[in-house]
């Protein structure tokens, strides 16, 4: 598959916003935001069945890290370490399953840190990463069309 690289950017990459605590949200005018709600459509659209919690975003602090007097310097040193990155969205291998449900898109380890974005929280069985993605990364296949099929066809 042709390589197909993204710039991760933030919105407002030199602050914290209101409802921003430990993660910081993709900005929403951006590719990489798009690529990331088109992909969690698709998957619905596919017949897995999830519901996102948030809108696109990266964990930057873990709950420890957010209880540190220095948590904000901390935080807007890490988004700024992301901020404007470029991560192959066709690469299968920056693809993967944490915890047997979560199916993330990997971002570069940074300073010992992994970093990644949720694109789909199954609360039911364990999702196969390969199904995921032959419905993510397939370039003709839309959620717009004259007739649906849903898992029950």
């Amino acid at each position: 598959m042709e390589s197909r690289k993204l710039k991760l950017q933030f919105d407002q990459p030199m602050k914290r916003l209101e409802h921003e605590t430990r993660s910081k949200f993709l900005n929403p005018d951006s590719e990489f935001f798009f690529f990331i709600l088109d992909g969690i459509e698709k998957l619905k659209h596919s017949g897995f069945r999830f519901e996102p919690k948030m809108d696109p975003h990266v964990q930057i602090l873990s709950f420890d890290e957010n209880k540190r007097k220095d948590n904000l310097d901390l935080f807007l040193k890490r988004v700024q370490k992301l901020h404007n990155i470029e991560i192959d969205v066709n690469d299968r291998n920056n693809y993967k399953i944490i915890n047997k449900k979560n199916f993330v898109l990997t971002l570069p380890t940074i300073d010992g840190v992994d970093y990644y974005i949720s694109i789909a929280y199954l609360n039911t069985l364990a999702p196969h990463k390969d199904k995921f993605l032959n419905v993510l990364l397939d370039k003709n296949y839309s959620t717009y069309s004259d007739f649906e099929f849903t898992v029950f066809d």
